[in-house]
C-alpha cells in the first residue's frame, strides 16, 4: 500500500512535467523514437550474442526480451500519430513516452501499478490523455526499460544490481492489469460513468470499450475531442430523458448514453459536436440509412445487366421463328454455364480430396499397391478416357 505523501509527490511531479511540454503537437513531424527504437535494437541483440557463453540474467531472459522488442515496435510505429511534446533540446516526442520516460525516472524503475494511477492522475485535465495514449503507456514504459537494459549491457561491468532491478520493472508492467488502470486514468471513462440512467457502469468491460471507440471516431472528425464529445453525450442524455410527456421506457431508452453514441441519437449528437463525415464513409452511411432501397435497387440493376447485355450479344440479323428468343437463349445459356460450373467445381473437389489423402498415407497406400487418383483431359484426337480410381482400392469408380 503506497503512502498517501508518496502518491501526492509523485501527482505534483507529474503536474511539474506538464508545465514544461509547451505546445503540444497532434501528431509528429519526423520519427526519431523509431531511430531510437533501432538502436535499442542493434544493441540488444549485439550484447546478447556477445553474452550467451558467460550466462546470466540477460541471457535467460533473452526470450521475453525478443518479445517484448517486437511489441514495443508495433507501438513505436503508431505512436506518429499521437499527440507530441517538446522535451528541451531532445526534440519531438510522444508524450506517452514522456511520461513513461518521466516516471521511470521517478521512481529509479521501480514499477509500481498504484504509484503509475497516481502519476497520471497529476497530469492536468487540460492536458488529459486520450484513450489510445493511455493504451500506448504499457508498451512506452517497456521501451523505456529496454533502453535501460540495453545500456547496462553495452557496459555489464559498471553495476551489477541493475539489471535484476530493469528486468523485475519489465516483468511488473507486463503483468499490470491494464484495463484497470485505463478505467482509473481516463477522463473520457470517468465522465461516461456519469450516464444519467446509470447502466453504463454495469456493463461489461467488452460492451464500454465498443463505447469508446464510437465516441474516439466521432472525436476524430469533429470540431471536440474525446472528453468534450462524452460530456455532450452525456448532457444530451440528461436533457431529453428529463421531459415529463415521455412515457418512462422511452425515457429510459433515451437517458442512456449509448443512445447517442451507438443508437437513433447519434445523429443529433453528430450535429451538436460539428461531426464531418469523411468522403470514405459517406456512401456507406448512405447504404445503411436506406437499406431496402439500395437492395432493391441493386436487384433490379443485376437483373438487367444479366438479362439484357446477353440478349443484345445473342440478337441475329435474319430472325428465325425456330429459335428461341434471344432473353429465353441467354437465360439457357446462364443455366447451362451454372450446371457445368457446378460439375467442374465438385468434380475438382472430388480430385483435390482424394490427392491429399494419397499425400497424407502415401507410404501406407504404396505398400498396399495403389497409386492416386488422377484424369486424363479428352483431346481432339482421343477417344478413350481413363476412368479414375479409388484411392484405397486401386479399383475404377463406378
Amino acid at each position: 500500500m503506497m503512502s498517501r505523501e508518496r502518491a501526492e509527490a509523485l501527482r505534483s511531479a507529474a503536474t511539474g512535467l506538464a508545465h514544461d511540454w509547451g505546445q503540444i503537437h497532434p501528431r509528429a513531424h519526423g520519427h526519431d523514437l523509431m531511430r531510437r527504437w533501432r538502436e535499442v535494437s542493434d544493441s540488444l541483440h549485439e550484447s546478447m550474442d556477445r553474452l550467451r557463453s558467460r550466462g546470466g540474467l540477460l541471457v535467460e531472459h533473452r526470450r521475453m526480451l525478443r518479445t517484448v522488442l517486437r511489441e514495443t515496435k508495433e507501438a513505436v510505429m503508431s505512436s506518429r500519430d499521437l499527440p507530441h511534446v517538446a522535451i528541451d533540446s531532445q526534440g519531438s516526442w510522444p508524450r506517452a513516452y514522456a511520461i513513461a520516460s518521466a516516471y521511470l525516472s521517478e521512481v529509479d524503475f521501480e514499477f509500481e501499478e498504484e504509484g503509475f494511477q497516481a502519476y497520471i492522475e497529476g497530469v492536468p485535465v487540460d492536458q488529459h490523455l486520450h484513450m489510445n495514449e493511455i493504451w500506448t503507456l504499457q508498451p512506452m514504459l517497456e521501451f523505456v526499460a529496454l533502453s535501460a537494459v540495453a545500456r547496462w549491457a553495452a557496459d555489464p561491468a559498471g553495476d551489477d544490481d541493475r539489471l535484476p532491478v530493469l528486468i523485475t520493472t519489465l516483468l511488473q508492467v507486463r503483468d499490470a492489469d491494464w484495463r484497470v488502470v485505463f478505467e482509473h486514468v481516463s477522463l473520457t471513462e470517468r465522465i461516461l460513468r456519469q450516464d444519467p440512467l446509470g447502466a453504463y457502469p454495469q456493463m461489461d468491460f467488452e460492451s464500454r470499450d465498443l463505447y469508446r471507440k464510437a465516441l474516439a471516431s466521432l472525436a476524430a472528425y469533429s470540431a471536440m475531442d474525446e472528453a468534450e464529445v462524452a460530456r455532450t453525450a452525456v448532457e444530451l442524455a440528461r436533457r431529453t430523458g428529463a421531459r415529463p410527456e415521455l412515457d418512462r421506457r422511452i425515457a429510459d431508452r433515451i437517458r442512456h448514453v449509448g443512445y447517442y453514441l451507438v443508437s437513433d441519437g447519434l445523429p443529433e449528437l453528430k450535429a451538436r459536436i460539428g461531426y464531418k463525415t469523411p468522403a470514405k464513409w459517406k456512401l456507406r452511411d448512405a447504404l445503411l440509412s436506406n437499406p431496402t432501397a439500395f437492395y432493391l435497387i441493386g436487384i433490379e440493376l443485376t437483373t438487367f445487366v444479366t438479362a439484357f447485355f446477353p440478349a443484345q450479344r445473342l440478337k441475329l440479323p435474319d430472325a428465325d421463328p425456330g429459335r428461341p428468343a434471344p432473353a429465353a437463349a441467354a437465360r439457357d445459356a446462364g443455366r447451362r454455364r451454372v450446371h457445368q460450373s457446378n460439375h467442374c467445381f465438385s468434380r475438382a473437389r472430388r480430385d483435390i480430396t482424394a490427392a491429399r489423402f494419397f499425400r497424407r498415407h502415401s507410404q501406407r497406400l504404396r505398400d498396399a499397391g495403389c497409386r492416386p487418383h488422377t484424369t486424363v483431359r479428352r483431346t481432339a484426337g482421343s477417344r478413350k478416357r481413363r476412368r479414375p480410381r479409388n484411392p484405397l482400392s486401386g479399383q475404377p469408380r463406378s
